[in-house]
């Protein structure tokens, strides 16, 4: 039987212990934090002013929340999104979930279902396809069963969008920055500066950020845009503080306007994951001056390249690998494992690496016609 609430009903009985159920004592995955999850589903949460969302759980077997925003499509049709979903592998629970999100979806309007996606893409989303042997799962990024993938296509689900996490070393960073290093000389040349993006320049900034999001962002695969109100709460000081303000960037073009920015965190996996054990740090509480130090004390220091974004206004003059130079000038002696995360298969960026990478971890978003 399902339990079928929506925001604002508190979570479906059984909503929170699922993971737990499924991943039990598997050491990479990183455990969901259950308060984050009851205020996402809160009628405080912004996103709502703009959307819906139900939220569906079998007991002990199956659970999904579903997400609309009126006017939101893919290619000219109206989608929905599917998130949180879980499943203990029962046929029939799953089947359960499914079918009643697919009802919810036509009555709302939607011609597509695409998942996961946790409200929109600037939360958690897509699934993990594959992944190197040993690997550490990294804040952000998807982890699920090998299954997962299988019971999507069974349900009716194609697999529609691919994407991938390119893994490298300290190598990697010096062939690429000075393959692209005239491009840097060249952009400072004409006017350009690079700064050093620490967490209180982001912040001084973020207005002016949540003005251009749209603009480099919204040609991405299934954008939705966040009102102001919704990036800051999304994007702003709990966001900023896990990311590196030694290596992250950010560029200024010759009037003094933000032309791009890099985004680098160090890889927290050894300190969030199952496996770290009692003195295991939950992702909410990341600080990047707080937990450095338990990183570089470890045999292995690893960063994550996340998130870049040059503004239309700035492309085609060599900002991108202005930026790619500068981050890893300042990675250089820092960090020696290198992730180029979750990039969109046929982005031009993975060209940067290509050749001179470990390895890949793949990941997919998938879709079903109504």
């Amino acid at each position: 039987m399902i339990d079928e609430r929506a925001p604002g009903e508190g979570l479906p009985e059984g909503f929170l212990e699922l993971p737990g159920l499924i991943y039990g004592h598997d050491e990479q995955w990183i455990p969901e934090d259950s308060e984050a999850v009851g205020r996402a589903f809160a009628l405080e949460n912004p996103w709502f002013s703009q959307g819906r969302a139900v939220l569906l759980a079998v007991p002990g077997a199956a659970r999904l929340a579903l997400f609309f925003q009126p006017g939101l499509s893919v290619e000219g049709r109206s989608v929905a999104f599917f998130g949180y979903w879980e499943s203990a592998g029962v046929d029939a629970a799953d089947a359960q979930v499914f079918e009643r999100a697919a009802e919810l979806a036509r009555s709302w309007g939607a011609e597509e279902i695409y998942g996961p996606i946790n409200f929109t893409t600037f939360g958690n989303y897509r699934l993990r396809l594959s992944c190197e042997p040993g690997g550490y799962t990294f804040p952000d990024e998807p982890y699920n069963p090998s299954r997962y993938s299988s019971l999507l296509e069974g349900a009716g689900f194609e697999l529609d969008q691919m994407y991938l996490t390119q893994v490298g070393n300290i190598e990697t960073g010096r062939v690429v920055r000075e393959w692209k290093r005239p491009e840097q000389e060249a952009l400072l040349l004409s006017g350009y500066r690079i700064d050093t993006l620490t967490h209180a320049l982001w912040m001084d900034s973020l207005p002016e950020l949540h003005g251009l999001v749209d603009h480099i962002f919204g040609r991405n695969f299934a954008y939705s845009p966040l009102s102001y109100e919704s990036f800051a709460d999304k994007c702003g000081e709990s966001f900023i503080r896990r990311a590196c303000p030694h290596t992250s960037v950010m560029a200024w073009g010759p009037e003094g306007d933000v032309a791009g920015f890099f985004l680098v965190y160090p890889h927290y996996g050894p300190l969030v994951v199952q496996g770290a054990g009692e003195g295991r740090v939950p992702v909410s509480s990341l600080d990047f001056e707080q937990h450095n130090e338990a990183l570089t004390a470890l045999p292995w220091r690893g960063c994550v390249a996340k998130t870049v974004g040059v503004s239309p206004v700035h492309r085609g003059k060599g900002v991108m690998g202005a930026l790619t130079v500068s981050v890893f000038d300042r990675g250089d002696g820092r960090y020696e494992n290198w992730f180029g995360a979750m990039i969109r298969k046929g982005n031009l960026s993975r060209n940067y690496a290509d050749g001179n990478i470990d390895g890949e971890r793949w990941y997919g978003l998938f879709r079903k016609r109504l």
